[in-house]
């Protein structure tokens, strides 16, 4: 008997998972809940101010599968750091979640973490 597998609609893990299209991992993760922005460009992972973990260590997993693996965090005039956020790969707009946090926060900049030397530059 061959098992047939699919892609996850959300990670694009092999998976023989079929429960709405998603792997066991973000079925388990309830990737659906978390809170993606802006059509899939962008999820807040942490609201600093409210020192609150926005997603579990599942759902990071997933959404880092998924593509989202630009990290950024995204700061007021006074620089204070109000959230982190993860962003797509592939987005076109690399400031779209601080247009985001602007409109819903205030927020006025933001920095990225340079992969390359492992330091957070204003973007």
């Amino acid at each position: 008997m061959k098992i047939e597998t699919i892609n996850c609609e959300f990670c694009e893990r092999k998976t023989t998972q079929t429960e709405k299209g998603l792997c066991h991992v973000c079925v388990t993760a309830d990737i659906e809940s978390a809170g993606i922005h802006e059509a899939g460009e962008f999820v807040i992972t942490k609201n600093h101010l409210e020192n609150a973990e926005l997603l579990t260590d599942t759902q990071l997993v997933c959404f880092r599968a998924a593509g989202y693996t630009e990290e950024m965090k995204l700061y007021d005039d006074d620089d204070t750091l109000y959230f982190s956020a993860l962003i797509h790969k592939d987005v076109e707009d690399e400031f779209c979640a601080l247009d985001w946090a602007t409109y819903d926060s205030g927020c006025t900049y933001a920095t990225y973490l340079d992969k390359h030397t492992n330091t957070w530059k204003h973007l």
